[in-house]
């Protein structure tokens, strides 16, 4: 210790660069006062309340100056209910007088109204994200109380901020008409979530030195209202119902006379027939320094639908590499994009243009079947895995780098692998457990009998909420997994089986639960109220918490989803 803190300052300053404020504090307050100078003297902490321990936003909030802050990321996620509100009765975001970027996930119509407006005082500022994506949470953070109307969160940036678009050089939130009417001097990234390409191209024509554009589409139409855009160097598009052909694709592109990466990806739905013709999609990509794709088509792709990309141009010119496996055709690597899962049997393979298999395709998440697959190649960086495996484990990691695994799905049928990860997936942390009919699917959990997985931070529960009998024990569960954080999402019926379940996890930070099929509809707002619940865990169990209830819809407030985000039971951390 002695001789770590003769070091200079500048150098833990450097090192602190690579780390988020919560993993500074963790590692290095309250050492002694030479370690606590350096944490008050440096000028440059990232916040991080994403999924956040409220232990960690206590120290923060006490430890941290605003004015030391030049990164901050708030959620009001379903792991952290109402911690933007909380946050926001503490400090003001004017405070931050040296804020570079700033991220808003699932934020509130309150919470925005309040911070909106003060942007304009953050001369820094210059990377704001506003995402208020997340399913049914939008029946409930997106009312406006006094209106009591179902606002567009995303319309009031333009509106509350219109200074704050001027310094921007990276914005991420919704497409709304009212940014097509903004000026954006000095944006170089934009990041929009948008139905459709109408309206998209006034909103270039305002960015004159953009460079970096993605867009999330539900439709691809609009695009014959483009205009020539010459600062754009790369362009992300990934399409959710989109039968897109190469045509509209090359008349689209040809605006973009300087873009040197493109990549695109169909999500949902089957892709025209065209996409499958290497020799066009040479004509269109060849400035291209990367080009990156996915499409899903009609008919089962064969080797024979690669020969067209296995041309001088695409191997040796430019190095580009295609892939197909069943109905899908994607270039390798897929960059950030990869395949949603690739389902592998005996009975099928993949093929592609690169020359050694052994390094073809690294997906994010692999479906694998029982039996070996016929594959003359090892998956080597695997991060969600979903196995449907009855044979040995040794076979398995054979075939998948296992230590490579964060994300693992059990199925009652393969529940047996539990067992195995101490000694195979170092790396694992979140658990996906499976389970619908309970006589078909009752697991056998013997395999977790005297068995302790530390490693394990996050338990989701894909079960249905109308079963009869629960498919887990959730006491046995509960003492296997000793250190879960975050757990969801859970069938209950009552205020009763809340409590049971929350007070079974020692470590909780948060918890969701799903009110079961079986509670009348009439009785439901009265027995899960989000006060009675609160005041029940802080009756029995010693914990306050934030709660947030989804409900059926905007006029349905029928509660059917309820999420905590708890304290520890420690005094002193009051918000």
């Amino acid at each position: 210790m002695a001789r770590l803190e003769r070091l200079p300052t500048e150098l833990f300053h450097e090192f602190f660069h690579y780390l988020w404020t919560h993993e500074i504090l963790h590692s290095f307050s309250n050492l002694n006062n030479r370690f606590d100078s350096i944490l008050k003297s440096y000028s440059s902490y990232r916040i991080n309340f994403e999924s956040t321990r409220f232990s960690a936003y206590g120290r923060i909030c006490e430890q941290i100056r605003p004015e030391q802050v030049i990164s901050l990321i708030l959620s009001d996620k379903n792991d952290t209910p109402g911690l933007i509100k909380v946050f926001l009765s503490r400090v003001h975001i004017q405070q931050f007088t040296n804020l570079r970027l700033l991220s808003l996930i699932q934020i509130s119509h309150e919470s925005m109204c309040q911070i909106l407006p003060e942007l304009s005082k953050l001369k820094r500022l210059n990377s704001l994200s506003v995402d208020n994506s997340g399913g049914k949470g939008k029946f409930v953070d997106c009312i406006d109380k006094e209106k009591n109307v179902n606002t567009k969160v995303y319309s009031l940036l333009p509106k509350s901020s219109p200074g704050i678009i001027f310094q921007l050089k990276y914005l991420c939130t919704t497409h709304s008409n009212e940014l097509t009417s903004m000026y954006f001097p000095n944006l170089l990234q934009l990041r929009l979530n948008c139905y459709s390409l109408y309206g998209i191209n006034a909103i270039l024509q305002q960015a004159p030195q953009l460079k970096l554009l993605t867009l999330f589409l539900d439709l691809f139409d609009g695009f014959h209202e483009f205009k020539p855009c010459y600062s754009l160097r790369k362009l992300i598009i990934i399409i959710k119902h989109a039968h897109i052909s190469i045509n509209t694709i090359g008349q689209f592109l040809a605006n973009f006379t300087n873009l040197t990466h493109f990549e695109l990806k169909d999500v949902f739905g089957f892709a025209d027939g065209s996409l499958i013709d290497g020799f066009r999609w040479q004509s269109i990509a060849q400035s291209f320094s990367t080009f990156n794709f996915k499409f899903k088509m009609k008919e089962t792709l064969t080797e024979r639908n690669l020969d067209s990309f296995r041309t001088r141009f695409w191997i040796e010119e430019k190095r580009w590499f295609v892939a197909c496996h069943e109905q899908c055709l994607f270039a390798v690597p897929l960059s950030d994009f990869g395949l949603p899962y690739i389902r592998l049997t005996c009975m099928s393979s993949i093929h592609s243009t690169v020359p050694n298999n052994a390094i073809l395709y690294q997906p994010r998440q692999l479906i694998l079947p029982w039996r070996i697959p016929n594959t003359r190649f090892r998956f080597t960086s695997m991060r969600n895995l979903e196995p449907v495996w009855f044979g040995s484990i040794q076979t398995l990691s054979s075939i998948i780098d296992l230590s490579q695994v964060q994300y693992l799905t059990i199925r009652p049928d393969c529940f047996s692998l539990s067992k195995d990860i101490p000694s195979y997936m170092p790396k694992l942390h979140t658990l996906y457990f499976e389970g619908h009919e309970v006589d078909r699917d009752m697991p056998d959990q013997s395999d977790l009998s005297g068995l302790q997985l530390k490693q394990i931070h996050t338990l989701q529960f894909r079960i249905a909420n109308d079963s009869k009998k629960s498919v887990y024990d959730l006491q046995m569960i509960s003492h296997s997994f000793p250190s879960v954080e975050h757990l969801n999402t859970w069938p209950v019926k009552s205020r009763t089986d809340i409590i049971r379940i929350i007070g079974l996890f020692k470590q909780l930070s948060s918890i969701s639960f799903v009110i079961h099929q079986s509670v009348d509809k009439t009785k439901r707002s009265s027995e899960f109220d989000s006060q009675v619940v609160l005041n029940d865990i802080k009756q029995y169990l010693h914990y306050s918490a934030m709660c947030r209830t989804e409900f059926t819809s905007v006029n349905d407030r029928t509660p059917e989803l309820l999420h905590f985000w708890l304290r520890e039971r420690v005094s002193g951390l009051e918000a």
